[in-house]
C-alpha cells in the first residue's frame, strides 16, 4: 500500500492530525502507509524512537483503529486503509454534530 507523492508528507501529517492523532501517531501512521507492515524492531529504527514511546504510540493507534496487529513472533503492525479511517472518522464527527445541535435547540 503507497501513499500518492501529490501530496507532501506535511499536508497528509496535517490531516492526520485533524482526524485526532498526535503528531508522532501521525508519524507511525505515515511510516506504516508508506512501508507496509513492519515489525515494533523495524518501526522503532525507521523512526529513531525507544521502544516504550513506540508501544505508547502503536497502542494508542490500535485503540483509535488506525493500525491493525498482526499477532506472531514478533508481532506486525499494519495500517488501516486511510479511506476507511477517515470515512469512519468524518461519519463519527457528524454523528457528535447532529447530537451538539440538537442538544442546542432546547
Amino acid at each position: 500500500m503507497g501513499v500518492s507523492v501529490m501530496y507532501s508528507s506535511e499536508e497528509i501529517l496535517k490531516f492526520l492530525r485533524e482526524l485526532g492523532l498526535t503528531k508522532q501517531e501521525a508519524k507511525v501512521y505515515l511510516t506504516l502507509l508508506i512501508h507496509g507492515e513492519m515489525s515494533a524492531t523495524e518501526l522503532a529504527k525507521a523512526m529513531n524512537l525507544h521502544f516504550p514511546q513506540l508501544y505508547n504510540i502503536m497502542s494508542s493507534l490500535e485503540v483509535k483503529g488506525f493500525i491493525e496487529v498482526q499477532e506472531g513472533r514478533p508481532k506486525r503492525y499494519k495500517a488501516v486503509d486511510i479511506n476507511y479511517v477517515s470515512s469512519r472518522r468524518i461519519a463519527e464527527i457528524k454523528s457528535r454534530a447532529k447530537k451538539v445541535i440538537k442538544l442546542m435547540k432546547i
